[in-house]
């Protein structure tokens, strides 16, 4: 299933609520899913208008098939309501910190939902001759700390109740974009047409005779062309050969590509570069 991690709503300071998405894109990274960048998914909401400048969701009630089709995702995965707590009495310290997760399809059903709680308290009142353990954890650089535990038990208690995963429905989008042809035709003189089959919907560029960031357009899904003039004319009589490729597909996933490599097509094809 590909899945986006939306911006985190909750009492939280904007830095903590960073700190919450990023963990969750990673432990959702590391189930069967698929999960989109997040950079990549702000871009793409802010030119929907479903983000504000400061990346925070304009609306609660949000439209789950118009939130899909902006990110072309499967689903989503939004946090609302988190927030934290912090109790201190002289040695004695409670963190708490609670938070509730949603999972919405591209047909606008919520497959999944949890809302959870975790908590960690030390100190004498909790346990006799802890005391430099308590003035550790109470510390300034203490406090962090137990956020992100909490965050890691909370997480995983969350995400533990998560249904099966379901095959992924867009099985052209790659985590490491591939190169599946290259061609180079000369046309008049010293010009050159590059054509470079890869994923569809991506950015591509190519360098050639040692030069980089010639751009290429998406003449058809997938499939992409470029022109290269080739001035002045090196003293080698050799065509010119593309040495890298470029992929930046629409998630935001990059490659950069190399003859030789395994992303790289293992044969030319009819007619291609020579």
């Amino acid at each position: 299933m590909l899945v986006a991690v939306l911006p985190i709503r909750g009492s939280l300071a904007s830095g903590d609520r960073d700190v919450v998405r990023e963990m969750l894109h990673h432990r959702l990274a590391t189930l069967e899913m698929r999960v989109v960048d997040n950079a990549w998914v702000d871009r793409r909401l802010a030119s929907a208008g479903l983000i504000d400048p400061r990346d925070e969701l304009v609306s609660d009630a949000l439209e789950p098939e118009a939130v899909c089709r902006a990110l072309d995702v499967d689903g989503y995965v939004v946090g609302s309501e988190f927030e934290k707590c912090s109790t201190d009495l002289w040695l004695y310290y409670r963190r708490s910190l609670r938070g509730h997760l949603e999972l919405w399809n591209r047909n606008g059903d919520r497959v999944w939902w949890s809302q959870h709680s975790k908590a960690r308290s030390g100190g004498l009142l909790v346990q006799s001759g802890q005391v430099y353990k308590a003035l550790r954890d109470t510390s300034a650089r203490g406090a962090p700390i137990e956020f992100v535990r909490n965050i890691e038990g909370l997480l995983d208690d969350m995400i533990g109740t998560l249904p099966e995963p379901h095959e992924a429905s867009a099985p052209d989008v790659m985590s490491e974009p591939t190169i599946h042809a290259v061609a180079i035709d000369r046309g008049q003189e010293d010009l050159w047409s590059v054509r470079i089959v890869t994923v569809a919907g991506a950015t591509v560029t190519f360098a050639i005779d040692g030069r980089e960031g010639y751009p290429m357009t998406e003449a058809k899904p997938g499939e992409y062309v470029g022109s290269y003039v080739r001035t002045p004319t090196p003293i080698e009589s050799r065509d010119p050969r593309v040495s890298s490729v470029v992929v930046i597909d629409r998630f935001g996933h990059r490659a950069h590509i190399k003859p030789g490599s395994r992303a790289w097509p293992s044969a030319t094809p009819v007619g291609g570069q020579r």
